[in-house]
């Protein structure tokens, strides 16, 4: 029998800090939801705007920076693992104003 994972199968990132470290940067810092991540993806967007960006990062990772960014703008910020046989858990997300 064949067994189907949905995102309920696979825990998410936990933890997710989004803080202003100057005019146009965010920091965003997480922890892992499990030990078997192989990466993430980071999308983020001016709040109410369309112009989303993504990058996908190392499963090792629990940081990154996001630079060009507009100033004095709030930025929602999303973030998924994504595991080895590419299931990918629920996005949990935060926002911040640079």
């Amino acid at each position: 029998m064949c067994k189907l994972h949905t995102k309920m199968d696979r825990p998410a990132p936990s933890n997710l800090r989004v803080s202003d470290i100057g005019g146009n940067s965010l920091q965003i810092n997480w922890d892992h939801g499990s030990p078997d991540v192989a990466l993430y993806k980071l999308t983020w967007v001016p709040s109410g705007g369309t112009d989303k960006k993504e990058m996908i990062i190392n499963g090792n990772e629990t940081s990154q920076v996001l630079d060009n960014l507009n100033p004095d703008t709030f930025y929602d910020v999303f973030l998924t693992a994504i595991y080895p046989d590419n299931t990918e858990s629920d996005e949990v997300s935060s926002f911040q104003r640079t």
